[in-house]
C-alpha cells in the first residue's frame, strides 16, 4: 500500500529553475481556452451517460439533476484549475488504503474500514513562491469505505 505523502507528490530536484515562467504561460493558455469554450456550453456527454445508466434500470428523471450538478461542478473545477498559475496533480486513492481525513472525504458519516472505492480523485496544487516549490491540497478525494459494501 502506498501512503500519500508530500514526498510522493513532488520531487524538488526534478523542477526546472524557470518553473514560475512555465506556470505563467500555462495560465495564459488556460485563460484563452476558457474564452474559447464558454461555461454555458453543456457537455455533450451528459445525454450519452444518462442513456448508459438507463440501460442499468435507472430512470433518466432520477439522475438528470444529479448529473447536471456533477457536470456543473466539474466545469467549475476545470475552469478554476485552468485559470490558476499552478500545476495540478490528480491522484486516485487505491483500494485498501487507510482513511486519512487530510486527503480524503466521505459522502456520509458512519463508514468504517479501509478504502473500498475512490469516486473522485485527490487534486494537489503545485506552486512556486519565493523560489520555493510548494504543494497544497486543492480538492480532497471522495472515497467509500468497506463498511458500505
Amino acid at each position: 500500500m502506498t501512503k500519500v505523502t508530500s514526498e510522493s507528490m513532488i520531487r524538488t530536484d526534478d523542477v526546472e529553475p524557470d518553473f514560475s515562467k512555465a506556470l505563467m504561460i500555462r495560465q495564459a493558455i488556460g485563460r484563452g481556452v476558457l474564452e474559447y469554450y464558454p461555461k454555458s456550453q453543456k457537455p455533450k456527454i451528459q445525454p450519452i451517460l444518462e442513456g448508459a445508466l438507463h440501460l442499468f434500470g435507472i430512470k433518466r428523471e432520477d439522475i438528470h439533476k444529479q448529473l447536471e450538478t456533477m457536470f456543473d461542478e466539474a466545469i467549475d473545477l476545470a475552469s478554476l484549475m485552468t485559470a490558476e498559475q499552478a500545476s495540478f496533480k490528480a491522484t486516485i486513492i487505491q483500494a485498501g488504503e487507510c482513511f486519512d481525513a487530510k486527503y480524503m472525504q466521505l459522502p456520509d458519516s458512519g463508514q468504517s474500514g479501509l478504502v473500498y472505492l475512490c469516486t473522485f480523485p485527490l487534486f494537489t496544487k503545485l506552486t512556486m513562491e519565493n523560489g520555493k516549490l510548494d504543494y497544497a491540497i486543492f480538492v480532497r478525494a471522495d472515497v467509500e469505505l468497506e463498511s458500505e459494501f
